[in-house]
């Protein structure tokens, strides 16, 4: 007998079994709009509690997602799916998932595409990750997109910012101000802080857009102009920002929020904002053009891009550069003919003469320089020597730097392996031939070795006998 009732037990608490609520106005008024519905949450209270999870599993958590194929409710920290039904002026919610691990994303972010369910982000077991999640309707179980970048994010503040664009399916988020991994310092290698990037949802790539330059902001609705904020309007898609005239009107729906009735959802349908909570709550804002001021302002700084070149430019740089050559060639040849006259011989005072760099042997190098001008910055471009200077400090640290790193700090993570291959190729070259020059030194500035953990691969480091050269450069 006592068997029989634990098996009964264990069927109502893990099996996929209806439970029926009282149905709040909100959630009636979401479950009979058609197509798929973003939805923002503005409190922690929660639609329904599931009694076979520990209470820290579900407090604050359940979300709804409103997608084409109808209504759901997700627990993050779980990956628990229940299905919203009405019944006779109830709620009912039937769980459909089988998943069985848990604890891998708690404060993540929960969204519908068309008739799929998504998850992006969170946290868990001491790390943030950056895993892109669907759901399987025909398995009953999420499994992992492949992403061209490990962008990690938590989603724990409801005002974080990010923008989810249907119509284009992208995800747009601020980049992670700090790292993933457990360490003491908690922004070390944080190379996305206050940028703005795009993921390509159906494509599972990551593109950085620019610098953003606002902070993050309550969000209600998705208005056909942008994030709804309460004051202002946030135009991701366009760069706009614009103020809301109308702002006494919804300070008189914030305003009639009274003790245990503040909102607990709100969405956009159209031009309409709707709020209200799992009680009785329900009220809605409708919002015009006409309602809103651009002010002038942007919601970030564009990367910079060089301009396309048209067919008739680059000929006239074919041009250019053949007279450039033409005159030069000529200028060796006169030359030869006719020496230049020594300074002294023309009467030139020596007492300010042009700063040069002049090299000084001594016991430990025998190509080292020392010097008395700076204009060996000249020679290298600025992304070599941001890159020279991040190996450098690596190196310091008795550090090897790895391929992943040079890509991030050049700034080609984003691109195929073979751009990347070519880019990091080209700079590191340039940066040994162009020191070359100084240390009259064979053995290159920035050198390689084969990694200990994968033979194929390379990591790279400034050699000893050089470092005090890098040092006064950078």
């Amino acid at each position: 007998m006592e068997k029989i009732f634990l098996f009964i037990l264990v069927i109502i608490g893990y099996g996929p079994f209806a439970q029926t609520r009282s149905l709040p106005p909100i959630v009636k008024k979401l479950y009979d709009i058609e197509g798929q519905v973003i939805i923002f949450r503005q409190n922690s209270e929660n639609l329904f509690e599931t009694k076979d999870l520990p209470k820290i599993n579900y407090e604050g958590s359940t979300q709804l997602i409103k997608s084409k194929k109808g209504l759901y409710v997700c627990i993050p920290g779980t990956g628990r799916v229940y299905e919203i039904k009405i019944k006779r002026d109830s709620l009912v919610y039937k769980r459909i998932d089988k998943t069985i691990f848990t604890g891998y994303n708690f404060d993540c972010l929960l969204f519908a595409l068309d008739t799929a369910l998504y998850s992006f982000g969170g946290q868990g077991f001491w790390v943030i990750n950056g895993t892109l999640r669907k759901y399987n309707s025909s398995s009953f179980e999420w499994y992992a997109i492949k992403l061209n970048e490990n962008i990690t994010k938590t989603f724990f503040n409801l005002e974080t910012f990010h923008f989810l664009d249907t119509s284009n399916q992208s995800l747009t988020i601020e980049g992670p101000g700090v790292n993933p991994a457990f360490l003491k310092d908690v922004e070390k290698d944080s190379l996305y802080k206050h940028k703005l990037l795009t993921l390509d949802i159906q494509k599972g790539n990551w593109k950085l857009i620019g610098d953003l330059k606002i902070d993050n902001f309550p969000h209600y609705g998705i208005t056909p102009w942008g994030i709804f904020t309460g004051d202002m309007v946030i135009d991701v898609k366009n760069n706009k920002i614009y103020k809301y005239k109308e702002v006494e009107k919804f300070a008189l729906i914030v305003g009639a929020q009274t003790k245990g009735d503040r909102f607990d959802i709100t969405f956009c349908v159209d031009s309409t904002i709707y709020f209200g909570n799992f009680k009785e709550r329900i009220d809605s804002l409708t919002i015009s053009r006409s309602d809103l001021l651009d002010t002038g302002l942007t919601v970030y700084t564009p990367l910079k891009t060089p301009s396309p070149i048209k067919k008739e430019g680059i000929l006239m740089i074919a041009v250019a550069g053949l007279s450039f050559i033409s005159i030069l060639l000529f200028t060796k040849l006169y030359s030869k003919k006719n020496p230049p006259a020594t300074i002294a011989s023309i009467g030139i005072p020596m007492s300010n003469p042009e700063p040069v760099a002049v090299q000084k042997k001594d016991e430990n190098n025998e190509g080292t320089m020392m010097f008395k001008s700076s204009k060996i910055l000249d020679l290298l471009e600025q992304r070599e020597r941001v890159l020279l200077k991040f190996i450098y400090e690596q190196s310091s640290e008795d550090r090897l730097t790895t391929i992943d790193e040079i890509n991030k700090v050049i700034g080609s993570s984003l691109r195929s392996s073979e751009i990347q291959k070519r880019l990091r190729s080209d700079i590191i070259t340039s940066i040994n031939e162009k020191l070359g020059i100084v240390t009259n030194n064979k053995k290159p500035v920035i050198d390689k070795q084969r990694s200990e953990f994968d033979k194929r691969s390379f990591e790279y480091y400034v050699r000893k006998e050089h470092m005090e050269l890098v040092e006064r450069i950078v």
